[in-house]
């Protein structure tokens, strides 16, 4: 599941008040396939977070109950005062950029454009528990569209991978 902050860390409500963690994220339907090669992808256009299992869009609807996210700011924060969704996640508050001279005493590790396998939270960097390989990461400087997805995926070639 891709993380997304815009404070560098734990997540804050309209209010100011903060959530223990970066509680920012997209949540697939799915689950990722194992034992098996497979395509994982992200895309964020300064409004919503979106996660793809080999190149489809893995689009999953908010349900609060059963999702536990009952707190307003999964409710009432997002577009028009609604909901901010599962797959696609509102996030209409960008990308956390580092700056040394602010943020020197609360991240003093530094900054980052992103991790892979990791987050901060709780006032430390978390490895995530990835089960798996690796064969290949890509970085882009805008948010591809759907079908730019299927294509990198179809591209990977991962059928043809043992």
């Amino acid at each position: 599941m891709p993380h997304i902050s815009s404070e560098g860390g734990v997540t804050r409500r309209a209010d100011g008040s903060p959530f223990p963690w970066c509680a920012d994220y997209a949540v697939t339907a799915g689950e990722v396939p194992t034992e098996t090669w497979c395509t994982l992808a992200f895309t964020y256009d300064g409004k919503f977070i979106r996660a793809y299992i080999n190149g489809v869009l893995d689009a999953l609807e908010l349900d609060p109950v059963a999702h536990k996210r009952t707190d307003r700011y999964f409710t009432a924060e997002g577009p028009g005062g609604g909901g901010r969704g599962m797959n696609p996640y509102y996030h209409g508050r960008g990308i956390f950029r580092y700056d040394p001279a602010t943020h020197a005493t609360t991240k003093p590790a530094g900054g980052s454009d992103f991790t892979v396998r990791a987050r901060y939270a709780v006032g430390k960097m978390l490895g995530e528990a990835t089960i798996g390989r690796f064969g290949g990461l890509a970085v882009f400087n805008r948010a591809l569209t759907d079908g730019e997805m299927k294509r990198l995926h179809a591209a990977a070639g991962i059928s043809t991978l043992k």
